[in-house]
């Protein structure tokens, strides 16, 4: 950060070129992974709120996981680095916290008797997550890179 022009910066006010952006928002692969995991996460938020806001560690973890992404959204990093996007490893780690504070959740509602409808849809939401991981692994063992989109993104979307 000793260079002229380093630092951080409001994304709105730096003129970048989105496209050779390495990772975030604007990276296909990326931004796809961060949305096929949306819907179980949206599920347990919308279906299963009342356990899920009744959890300090689930609070938190949403917070940490807003607080993150806007910092992604808002700020980069000015001079050699912009285009490495090292400000979305924040919101990829808290998304994962949130992920695993969700899965607890659901698991928890899965072994209280009796189960709710809201339960069933978010357990389709996590079978289709884990098919979707399953197929992302079985292209990289593959040898396709990891930075290529997988091929189901096209399912539910």
């Amino acid at each position: 950060f000793t260079e002229e022009g380093s630092g951080l910066r409001l994304i709105f006010t730096t003129e970048f070129d989105r496209h050779a952006m390495l990772w975030g928002v604007f990276n296909e692969p990326a931004l796809l992974g961060l949305v096929r995991s949306l819907p179980f996460v949206a599920a347990v938020a919308l279906l299963l709120r009342r356990q899920a806001f009744s959890s300090f560690r689930y609070k938190f973890s949403l917070f940490m996981f807003a607080i993150a992404m806007a910092e992604a959204l808002l700020l980069v990093e000015g001079g050699e680095r912009l285009y490495h996007a090292n400000l979305w490893w924040g919101p990829f780690i808290c998304f994962w916290v949130l992920w695993l504070e969700s899965v607890g959740i659901f698991f928890k509602q899965l072994l209280a008797k009796p189960k709710s409808a809201g339960t069933l849809v978010c357990g389709a939401a996590l079978s289709w997550h884990i098919f979707s991981g399953v197929c992302y692994l079985v292209r990289l063992m593959q040898g396709i890179s990891y930075n290529v989109p997988i091929m189901t993104y096209h399912i539910g979307f």
